[in-house]
């Protein structure tokens, strides 16, 4: 089985995507806050704030994958709040990752990255970003 990093393990998105793939990937788990779900061998939970880069280096060791879906998901956070949890995060999870030699890197985003655009226009995969906030 693949190794694969799962950052924002304990929100929707990651809950949804463990409990669907946990049979197919050996999963280290990883959030800020801990998994409301159980959490058995061969898997296991490390709770950890992805700002902080020497918990990364401990994170990707070993790693085959990751998939990234932590981050402030809330459209009218602030640019304090998203800077370290959105884009520090990823930054610091990409070098570490690179560091590393992890093979594969999933990074999930929001429809929020498209929905400047009008609603009745039809976007295609490689249109342009236009937020419609930060």
């Amino acid at each position: 089985m693949h190794k694969v990093l799962l950052t924002g393990a304990s929100g929707r998105i990651g809950q949804t995507f463990y409990i669907a793939s946990q049979k197919r990937y050996n999963f280290v788990l990883t959030d800020v806050r801990k998994p409301s779900y159980p959490v058995q061998q061969p898997h296991q939970f490390v709770q950890a704030d992805l700002t902080e880069e020497t918990k990364l280096k401990e994170l990707c060791s070993g790693i085959e994958a990751i998939v990234h879906l932590a981050g402030v998901p809330d459209p009218n956070a602030d640019f304090a709040e998203i800077l370290p949890a959105n884009i520090l995060s990823t930054t610091y999870l990409l070098e570490a990752a690179s560091k590393a030699g992890v093979k594969r890197f999933v990074f999930a985003s929001s429809a929020q990255t498209i929905e400047g655009y009008p609603v009745d226009r039809q976007i295609s995969s490689g249109a342009a970003v236009a937020p419609a906030n930060l």
